[in-house]
C-alpha cells in the first residue's frame, strides 16, 4: 500500500491547465457540429438516416447531435440537402 502511495507522490499531476489561447489546429479539423435548425425541411430525417452511430435525432422537428456518439465523421453534413449541418472550429467539447 505505501509503495503504491510513494510511487503516486512521484508522478505528480497528470493534467493540465485549460489553455488561456487557442491552440493552432490543422486546416482540415472538425469541430463542434451546428445545426441550423430554420434550413431545415419538415420531415426530413436524412442527417439522421445517414449518421452511423445513431448521433442525431429528430425530436419535435429540430434534429439535435448527441455529443457523446459523434464520430464527426460528416456523413451527417454531406446528407443535408439543406446545408443545415455544419462542423465549426470550435474545439471546446464536453459530453455527459
Amino acid at each position: 500500500m505505501f509503495k503504491v502511495i510513494r510511487t503516486r507522490r512521484r508522478q505528480g499531476f497528470r493534467t493540465h491547465a485549460f489553455p488561456t489561447a487557442a491552440p493552432v489546429l490543422p486546416a482540415r479539423f472538425r469541430g463542434r457540429p451546428v445545426i441550423a435548425a430554420a434550413a431545415c425541411r419538415e420531415g426530413c430525417r436524412r442527417c439522421a438516416a445517414a449518421c452511423p452511430t445513431g448521433a442525431i435525432e429528430v425530436g419535435s422537428g429540430r434534429p439535435v447531435v448527441d455529443m457523446g456518439r459523434c464520430l464527426f465523421c460528416t456523413a451527417c453534413q454531406e446528407a443535408c440537402p439543406e446545408g443545415a449541418l455544419r462542423f465549426t472550429g470550435d474545439w471546446r467539447l464536453a459530453a455527459r
